[in-house]
């Protein structure tokens, strides 16, 4: 009886990683419905709703192409600490990226806001790393205020062994 609370919270954070992952891999792939369904749902009404952030995510692909990049990647590491947040709980992953290019890499890191509703069963994600804190908090209003949420890492070249 002891150990049910700390077995349910790997079990939370196992659901935790691997909904993140799908997130994140559907992202990768450009799985732009798995993207949107799984896309914090203020955030995609703030974009205008399903077309105009599908819109977004096809614009953004297409500035990447032009700056030649070929290839997005990544992945996602251990999940933080979960926070009761009125009726959401919240959790960080850090996430980081891939982007190739011709004659190597740029890896830099970010960061998922992981939102549940309905006790951590299904999340919710948002890439915070770069987010403005305004829009963050009008996005999550009960933002617990335990989570501190790093900048993202600048892009780093990582150059092709020859």
């Amino acid at each position: 009886m002891l150990l049910s609370p700390a077995i349910t919270f790997a079990q939370d954070t196992t659901v935790l990683v691997q909904q993140a992952r799908r997130f994140a891999n559907a992202s990768f792939r450009n799985d732009q419905p798995t993207i949107i369904k799984m896309t914090y749902p203020p955030l995609v009404e703030m974009a205008g709703g399903d077309l105009m952030m599908q819109k977004s995510i096809n614009d953004k692909l297409e500035q990447l192409h032009k700056q030649g990049i070929t290839k997005v990647d990544g992945s996602i590491g251990p999940a933080g600490s979960f926070h009761n947040a009125g009726e959401e709980i919240h959790s960080l992953l850090p996430e980081d990226i891939t982007l190739r290019v011709k004659g190597g890499v740029y890896k830099s890191r970010s960061y998922l806001l992981a939102i549940s509703k309905n006790g951590g069963k299904n999340w919710w994600f948002m890439d915070v790393g770069n987010m403005p804190q305004n829009i963050l908090y009008r996005l999550v209003p009960a933002l617990s205020p335990e989570i501190k949420i790093p900048a993202a890492t600048p892009p780093v070249f990582v150059a092709d062994q020859p």
